[in-house]
């Protein structure tokens, strides 16, 4: 039996969706859905993948919904890459032709909560609403357990601070350069919770003591702003424990048992290690000799190409830029790394010719990659028009 709203709260399983985006997909015994295979595309230069879960009037849904009764999304979906996007569509009745999204930000793997806008995007008879998967990431499994809508009352507020604070936050490659005492996008963060908390006992305990001043137990008021302080930061370090007991779990299930090469193989970055053990294979005879590694990502974290660098120790490697450098900075003989995505510089396979707006060399390919391609400079050419 198809699900229909009660009350202010509705859910859907992963089978009441379809996988329309999707190189292959299959159903779960527990009712959900995975996507196993996402469809390939290219989008601004590189290839990505991408997959979409729906469910409309047809499958899922038996009326549509109004969307004015819900506020509150709680998505169970698992296998997620930290480098995907996932964005929320939905089509109504007034405009069944118009496919609306918002992006849902900061999810982590499982169980994520987002608040729905509450401006004019997210109104009217909802007839279509489906979960969209885009980016690069390991090939794995996408699955969908369950896709609730829910109103703002306080059982689900209740339900969302408890599960937010509870989940599960494993380090990520930018963790390194700042500390996040919070929990990201969450409703309440479990910090200012409990300095509120804190703070509210401490004020009531003074107004107490103000009104009582003839208490004949002094040591009464000290003791309870004792425990007005200490209790909540308790709670707050056991929470702190949880996240650490996960995070060693987590740990163990990935590395426990293996040998260095086969740790390295379950990072996230092992095709990023094993690109750079080919260019390694190719570069390492002429060490001395320049790497110019250049990537779209010029600006920012620039993560990857960091570590590729890294992986290519202890080769010169000039890493900066997204554009060819004139003649006299770039000679012949050089090497030029393009990381993917790197759609400022192209090559010119009949020709032999790797240009971009500004500069082009005569270069002969000497690697080609998912991740990239490596070229050796021959000779500097003039540009169209140029002398």
């Amino acid at each position: 039996m198809r699900p229909t709203p009660a009350g202010d709260t509705l859910r859907l399983k992963g089978e009441d969706f379809r996988a329309v985006v999707a190189r292959r997909a299959e159903r779960g015994e527990d009712g959900s859905l995975s996507i196993l295979d996402l469809q390939p595309a290219r989008r601004n230069g590189a290839w990505i993948g991408e997959g979409v879960f729906s469910a409309d009037t047809r499958s899922g849904l038996d009326a549509p919904l109004p969307a004015e009764a819900f506020s509150q999304l709680r998505l169970h979906l698992e296998g997620l890459h930290p480098r995907q996007q996932v964005l929320l569509f939905w089509r109504t009745t007034t405009a069944p032709t118009q496919q609306r999204f918002i992006k849902l930000e900061n999810l982590p793997n499982g169980v994520s909560w987002h608040t729905l806008p509450a401006d004019d995007v997210w109104e009217g008879q909802i007839l279509e609403v489906a979960v969209g998967v885009f980016g690069r990431g390991k090939p794995q499994a996408l699955t969908l357990h369950s896709l609730t809508l829910a109103g703002t009352d306080r059982s689900t507020l209740a339900q969302r601070a408890l599960e937010e604070w509870r989940r599960f936050v494993p380090w990520l490659q930018s963790s390194t350069n700042r500390y996040d005492p919070g929990r990201g996008a969450t409703l309440w963060e479990p910090g200012a919770a409990t300095a509120l908390w804190a703070g509210l006992a401490l004020l009531i305990l003074i107004t107490w003591v103000l009104l009582t001043r003839g208490y004949r137990n002094p040591r009464a008021p000290v003791i309870a702003g004792l425990c007005s302080v200490f209790l909540p930061w308790l709670c707050l370090d056991l929470l702190w424990q949880e996240q650490l007991q996960q995070q060693l779990t987590v740990t163990r299930a990935r590395y426990a048992g293996l040998d260095q090469q086969a740790k390295h193989q379950r990072e996230d970055d092992a095709n990023l290690q094993a690109f750079a053990a080919e260019l390694q294979q190719q570069l390492a005879p002429l060490r001395g000799k320049r790497v110019f590694l250049l990537n779209d990502l010029d600006v920012g974290h620039k993560y990857h190409r960091l570590r590729l660098q890294f992986h290519l120790l202890p080769l010169n490697i000039h890493n900066y830029g997204r554009y060819l450098l004139p003649p006299g900075q770039m000679r012949p003989g050089d090497h030029v790394l393009l990381l993917e995505p790197a759609t400022a510089v192209g090559f010119d396979v009949v020709n032999g010719l790797l240009e971009d707006a500004f500069f082009r060399y005569r270069a002969t390919r000497l690697l080609k990659h998912p991740l990239g391609a490596l070229y050796r400079l021959e000779a500097p050419l003039p540009m169209e028009g140029q002398p």
